[in-house]
């Protein structure tokens, strides 16, 4: 007999799938958000750019905070590891993406009149397994890293609603708890 019938049936809480992480209707998900935004990604300069608009109108509303989790863009071995999946960019430009994006993020929140403490930036010492991003701990979009790619990341993206996947739920609540205490499980 399968053990299949005893698996949870994600497909309940899966609400979304994309064949490319570009189709997701980022603008939605970011203004959709009440109170936390958290990304955890190797670089989104471009993304973040073209998303300012709707993460300043969501950092407006009170008591709001955006994370971002970076991998730390001073190792050099693990800027060497991060080429590997991004074979049309040298380390320095990958390291130049890290940083910009960061820039972009601050400089914005300080020339929007935002209060600076509602970005957080963390940089973390390995390599990230894959991209997601929480929406009010109650959404996850999670990508993948092409293991092969060719000068532009297309991978599929899934949505899935938390609060109708309790044990994702949970999964995502101790990945995050582990990203932000990664000195405690490093």
């Amino acid at each position: 007999m399968s053990n299949i019938a005893t698996v949870p049936k994600i497909e309940e809480g899966l609400i979304g799938f994309h064949s490319s992480w570009h189709d997701v209707n980022w603008d939605y998900w970011i203004r959709k958000a009440e109170t936390s935004l958290d990304i955890v990604v190797f670089y989104w300069d471009k993304w973040t750019y073209d998303n300012m608009e709707a993460l300043t109108d969501f950092l407006k509303k009170p008591d709001t905070r955006l994370r971002f989790f970076f991998t730390d863009d001073q190792d050099p071995k693990l800027l060497r590891r991060i080429q590997s999946l991004f074979p049309d960019h040298n380390r320095e430009r990958i390291k130049q993406k890290i940083v910009k994006t960061t820039k972009s993020l601050e400089e914005y929140i300080e020339k929007s009149g935002l209060p600076p403490e509602k970005l957080e930036i963390r940089k973390i010492p390995h390599l990230l397994n894959y991209p997601f991003q929480i929406i009010d701990g109650r959404y996850v979009v999670i990508s993948i890293f092409e293991m092969y790619r060719d000068k532009h990341v297309d991978a599929p993206a899934f949505i899935i609603d938390l609060d109708q996947c309790p044990e994702q739920a949970k999964f995502f609540q101790k990945e995050i708890h582990c990203l932000l205490h990664e000195k405690d499980h490093g």
